[in-house]
């Protein structure tokens, strides 16, 4: 009996009055023929002067974090535009915009030489990843790092750095990428942050010093952020993806990482989706 129940009387007329109460306190002498009487259900609640229904969204809520994570990704499929995909890169699509709620990385995307597929493979066979920052490492889901054998390293905060970065002229970004290089010219280069980290690595590969498994470039922000990605789509030939524009970010750096990890599950769970 304690279902809520409004009683609204002269709707939307000057001397409207609501009053709220519930099932079993409701007061039947209150309502008459210029009453609109509103009854709740089990999942109604009172918020502030409102009464609020979830019209039954929140019984259908997944609970579990993966049933969570599936009916997200079931959303974002049906609001996909894009027809000039294919399913991996619609696989890395929906990561992206599951990691930032923005839709615009639908067509912000940019891929060439099979990127997903054969980064894959490189992973699947215990890769080395390097990140131009350490909240792109740690946003690479470490289950999969662990499962296949994976390294996943960052330079930024390397002791080598500040001494090259001042002897150089350089950002630490891109002296720590430098070392990186030095050490791991055929990783899978991961950049979400700093522009100057890609700039380094587009450098090495026209120099040949750098012969990547592949790019994922996705940094963010203004200066030199969109003539780095031009220069690594353009000067470089490397199985790439590209987030075009000033947009990008750790996150969305790491969930393409992810999305290549996780292509052997696509058929399996679009079936679901």
């Amino acid at each position: 009996m304690d279902t809520p129940v409004a009683i609204v009387r002269q709707v939307t007329r000057p001397e409207e009055s609501i009053h709220l109460t519930t099932l079993g306190e409701l007061d039947v002498t209150l309502v008459d023929m210029f009453s609109l009487v509103m009854i709740g259900n089990s999942q109604t609640f009172r918020f502030r002067d409102f009464l609020v229904t979830p019209r039954g969204y929140l019984a259908r809520k997944p609970v579990t974090g993966e049933e969570i994570q599936e009916e997200s990704f079931r959303q974002i499929m049906q609001q996909l535009k894009r027809d000039d995909l294919t399913p991996a890169d619609q696989w890395a699509v929906i990561r992206c915009i599951h990691s930032t709620a923005d839709f615009e990385y639908e067509s912000l995307y940019y891929s060439r030489g099979n990127a997903l597929e054969v980064w894959h493979d490189y992973l699947r066979n215990g890769g080395v990843v390097i990140t131009d920052v350490t909240m792109v490492q740690a946003g690479i889901t470490k289950a999969f790092t662990q499962r296949y054998g994976v390294t996943v390293k960052c330079y930024l905060n390397d002791e080598r750095v500040p001494a090259l970065a001042a002897a150089e002229n350089l950002t630490r970004s891109q002296a720590g990428m430098r070392l990186a290089i030095a050490e791991h010219p055929d990783a899978l280069f991961v950049t979400g942050n700093a522009p100057t980290a890609l700039l380094e690595i587009c450098e090495q590969c026209e120099k040949g010093t750098c012969t990547p498994a592949g790019v994922i470039a996705a940094p963010v922000g203004f200066v030199n952020v969109l003539e780095s990605k031009l220069k690594l789509r353009f000067g470089t030939q490397a199985p790439a993806v590209i987030i075009d524009g000033r947009k990008g970010g750790c996150n969305v750096a790491a969930a393409i990482v992810n999305a290549a990890f996780t292509l052997d599950t696509i058929t399996e769970m679009t079936t679901r989706l």
